[in-house]
């Protein structure tokens, strides 16, 4: 019996090109025909996102295979229940730019990029550069995207300490290796720090008052991850009591904070609408992916 994908997202002409690539009957497009589907592939989060939100979860229970977009995993915390289905994603071909956002996050804020630009000479200000060279970064997370942050990071000259599930002893440009529950210890150590992990159970909130009075004054806060591994009101009182010297964020939560949110007018917060995984090859590498799967 011949295998059945059921493609979410995808456009005319990328359906075209799958069909003459594999053939017009395996395809279905759309999501009345999912009880058709030996398999679900989403070309954009949003689509996927429509199943968990209408509660269809429970009805894809046979599917052999899932494929999301995206580099993380929440959506598939959904499926726990679906122990024989195998999940993959689009994080192998988002680690580059992501960790390329990570240090434009953090260059924009050791040299003030944004404030300069937005005030030039208008505003009088003391202000000189922050050396990145000698200073320690923690790497919370270093799953594929967070090593990619690591190479950038070390090119800066900055000491690395890493937060892993496996001690990576080969990587030689990590210093050190901490497990999660011995945050406490990394962050006081680290200048910088950079959230790469996923979200999860064990990862949400983890950033929290707790955390943050652990953390060395003056450090800086980069978060290209989730939005929900930062607790927002800890955040805005670590900010307000001076605890951080800049925070970068390409992930918030909610997605999108309204305008008169208390972070949007703090200059030393710089927030992008979660497009670090962004880039122009971005559409093309992802279909390049998807078609390697189905292989």
């Amino acid at each position: 019996m011949k295998k059945r994908i059921l493609l979410l997202g995808f456009n005319k002409s990328q359906i075209i090109l799958l069909n003459k690539k594999f053939g017009k009957n395996i395809f279905l497009t759309s999501l009345k025909d999912f009880n058709k589907a030996n398999a679900l592939i989403s070309f954009k989060r949003y689509e996927f996102e429509k199943i968990i939100n209408n509660n269809l979860i429970s009805k894809f229970s046979c599917l052999e295979w899932i494929h999301l977009p995206g580099a993380g995993i929440e959506n598939y915390l959904f499926f726990k229940e679906l122990n024989k289905t195998k999940f993959t994603n689009g994080k192998i071909i988002q680690g580059n730019q992501v960790a390329d956002h990570a240090i434009a996050l953090l260059l924009s804020l050791t040299r003030k990029i944004s404030f300069i630009s937005k005030y030039g000479q208008d505003k009088p200000f003391d202000f000189r550069p922050i050396e990145l060279n000698n200073k320690r970064a923690l790497i919370v997370g270093f799953g594929g995207i967070g090593k990619c942050i690591a190479d950038r990071a070390y090119g800066f000259g900055l000491k690395l300490d890493a937060i892993s599930y496996e001690f990576d002893h080969k990587n030689r440009i990590i210093e050190n290796f901490y497990l999660l529950e011995n945050l406490n210890e990394a962050v006081s150590k680290a200048d910088v720090i950079f959230i790469s992990a996923p979200l999860t159970n064990k990862t949400e909130n983890l950033f929290n008052s707790k955390i943050f009075k652990k953390m060395k004054k003056n450090s800086i806060l980069i978060n290209i991850s989730r939005g929900k591994i930062v607790c927002n009101d800890s955040l805005i009182k670590a900010l307000n009591e001076k605890k951080l010297l800049g925070v970068g964020l390409d992930v918030t939560y909610p997605e999108t904070l309204n305008k008169n949110h208390k972070l949007h007018k703090m200059d030393n917060v710089i927030i992008t609408p979660h497009i670090a995984g962004i880039s122009q090859n971005f559409t093309n590498s992802t279909l390049e992916l998807i078609i390697k799967n189905i292989n």
